[in-house]
């Protein structure tokens, strides 16, 4: 074993990549840069594990969807690699957790496929490297999402945030989950002190916070927040998503109860913002629901069974949340329908149910003895 494999278990975060490109005279990966797609395969003849290891992180930092799934298979095909060094191990470990448990955040696979190999590569990671700040933020990530153990992912995201405080996800994840648990003071409270600690903020973190604060019922707050999004990144679709969501939370209020009219314009701004989400994203199937529900909430039946069917097709080929098409059927009133899939998300143990009380679109749902059996499974 290597000096620099010995030392494996000393070295944290970015210092474990850093200790481990140099090694390999490797160039640091670029958060977001676009992958080169011939240098991602770990099967090309004659690519030393540095070189392989920089391309998995590569695609890995871009966060596409079609990149982190790749990453998943280069970064398996490196722990199967008995030449690999501990530190070299230890990274494609941590990469393989974030990147199975994004999968499973972005609702890319079935969550069965995803989150268990994200919670076995952190442990895995950790054991190698116990002082790695990013994997001790995805096993909170994992643990809140899939296990739905808060205590424990609390104790992760403190962990990550004491080893690496500028460690901007943790801080946001931290947030996201205490939001979730309708902790939304601590939760606006988490991302402030992210936002201090890294000296930035992240396009994520910033339009992350129009959520935190929809579900905290700060809706004037949101709609600044989400205009200076979309002035700064007019052409990222999840600002648009974030709007729509932010215009169902609005026409969903008490505010508008009397007033037909402005909760009609709410829900016009609403599905015109998820159609431009879908345009900007190439048809993402979260804005087809949110676009599913505008329609139906504003008697547009056949544009909202036309997305309906849509979503349907979708998820003949591909994974489709059981919550994004319960949204959509409550569109239509079809409460019935609606519950059934949040029971099918139980089922499945979509991390998106952690955000069940918190969801814009889904409110109408809260009191249902069927809806709370699910929110007290999830401990919500």
């Amino acid at each position: 074993m290597t000096r620099l494999a010995s030392g494996a278990r000393q070295l944290t975060g970015a210092a474990l990549l850093a200790a481990l490109l140099a090694a390999g005279g490797c160039a640091a990966p670029e958060p977001g840069a676009a992958p080169d797609p011939t240098a991602a395969s770990g099967e090309s003849s004659g690519a030393d594990a540095a070189s392989r290891l920089e391309a998995a992180q590569r695609l890995l930092a871009s966060r596409a969807g079609e990149n982190l799934l790749a990453s998943i298979d280069d970064f398996e095909r490196l722990l199967a690699d008995p030449e690999l060094t501990e530190v070299q191990r230890a990274v494609a470990a941590a990469g393989l957790a974030e990147a199975s448990a994004l999968v499973g955040l972005y609702s890319l696979l079935p969550p069965a496929e995803t989150m268990p190999r994200a919670e076995q590569a952190a442990a895995q990671a950790l054991e190698l490297a116990p002082e790695d700040a990013r994997t001790h933020a995805v096993q909170g990530l994992v643990r809140y999402l899939w296990s739905w153990d808060f205590d424990g992912a609390a104790v992760s995201f403190e962990r990550a945030i004491s080893l690496d405080p500028g460690l901007s996800t943790a801080h946001l994840w931290w947030a996201m989950m205490l939001s979730a648990e309708g902790r939304h003071d601590e939760a606006l409270q988490r991302v402030e002190e992210g936002r201090a600690a890294s000296g930035y903020a992240s396009r994520l973190l910033e339009t992350k916070t129009v959520t935190l604060l929809v579900a905290a019922d700060r809706l004037e707050q949101a709609r600044v927040q989400v205009a200076a999004v979309l002035e700064a990144h007019p052409e990222v679709a999840l600002g648009h998503r974030e709007l729509g969501l932010l215009e169902l939370a609005a026409a969903e209020g008490t505010q508008v109860e009397a007033d037909p009219e402005a909760r009609r314009r709410h829900l016009e701004a609403a599905r015109d913002a998820f159609v431009r989400a879908g345009e900007l994203s190439g048809g993402d199937a979260r804005s087809t629901a949110g676009l599913a529900h505008a329609a139906g909430k504003l008697g547009e039946r056949e544009r909202a069974e036309a997305a309906i069917a849509e979503l349907d097709q979708r998820a003949t080929r591909e994974f489709v949340p059981p919550l994004y098409q319960a949204l959509a059927r409550l569109g239509l009133d079809d409460r019935s329908a609606a519950l059934d899939l949040v029971e099918q998300a139980l089922e499945i143990r979509d991390p998106g149910l952690v955000y069940l009380r918190t969801r814009p679109g889904l409110r109408s749902l809260d009191g249902d003895p069927r809806f709370e059996r699910v929110a007290a499974a999830v401990g919500i």
